[in-house]
This record gives C-alpha cells, structure tokens and sequence, in this order.
C-alpha cells in the first residue's frame, strides 16, 4: 500500500497550500481609502456661500483606529474639492484589523471603508441629503443647501 505522506501526497499538497495562503495574505494591494469628492454650498435660494467650512471624515475600519480630517473652505462659487486617497494594505492587514476592532468594541465594532463631510460657519447650518460614502463609487459630488441658523449667536 501507497504511504499518501510520500511522492507528492497530502503533506505536500497543505505545504504548498500553506505558502500560497502566506504569501497572499502579505502582497500589498491598493485601494481607495477616499474618493474624489466635490461639495457645492448653496443658500435657501440657490447661490452658492463662499467661505463656509467643509470637513471630509474619513476612515478604513478595518485597518486603522483614528480616523482623520480635512477642512478647506468653499470658494467664490460655493465648491469645496477633496482628491482621492488611495493606500497600499494586504489582507492579513485587513484580517488583523477587524480582529482588533471587534476585540476593542465587540458587537459595535466597525469594518470597511466610511467618509462623510459636514459644513459649518458663516451664522448657517447644513442639510446633509447626500453627504456619506461607504466604499463606492470612485467619485462623488454633493449638493448641500446652507441655511441661517436662527439659534447662533
């Protein structure tokens, strides 16, 4: 009878598979951490505000525990622009954080990719129909109407 640990039997095979799996898990591989994001400000009436704040938040969960923050201002015509941000990370990154992140927080751990901005100043508050992202698309744009906010000082 054959031994099956011998010629090319099952201690090869795992073997094999073993440094396949090791080796995936460590190629680095790109992906969007942001996306190319353009904000418009608008007033109540549809002209745009220049100067007021607008904040992108974003962070990958399931790789990072901080998340971070841009703030420009809008210009002459209300728009506010953020390029996309792409990083390099490998799956065992990817493993490695969502262990960390449900160890930290348990069942209200967070995974996966989230951005959003939030607008601010001049004596207005912002309405926020359409101001998340979750991973896709590659672009987006907003539209987010500034209205006086009667409660500031």
């Amino acid at each position: 009878m054959k031994n099956p640990f011998q010629y090319g039997g099952i201690v090869e095979g795992a073997l094999a598979f073993a440094v396949v799996a090791v080796i995936a898990l460590l190629v680095p591989f790109p992906h969007l951490l942001r996306p190319d994001w353009d904000v418009w400000v608008v007033d109540e009436n549809g002209n745009a505000v220049e100067g007021m704040n607008v904040a992108l938040i974003y962070q990958d969960y399931s790789i990072e525990s901080r998340s971070h923050e841009e703030t420009p201002s809008t210009d002459a015509s209300g728009h506010a622009r953020f390029n996309a941000l792409r990083r390099l990370s490998t799956a065992g990154a990817h493993i490695m954080g969502v262990v960390r992140s449900f160890s930290e927080t348990g069942v209200h751990a967070s995974f996966g990719r989230y951005a959003y901005v939030v607008v601010f100043g001049k004596g207005r508050r912002a309405e926020y129909p359409d101001a998340a992202w979750t991973g896709s698309p590659p672009n987006k744009r907003s539209r987010i109407i500034a209205r006086p906010d009667w409660s500031a000082p």
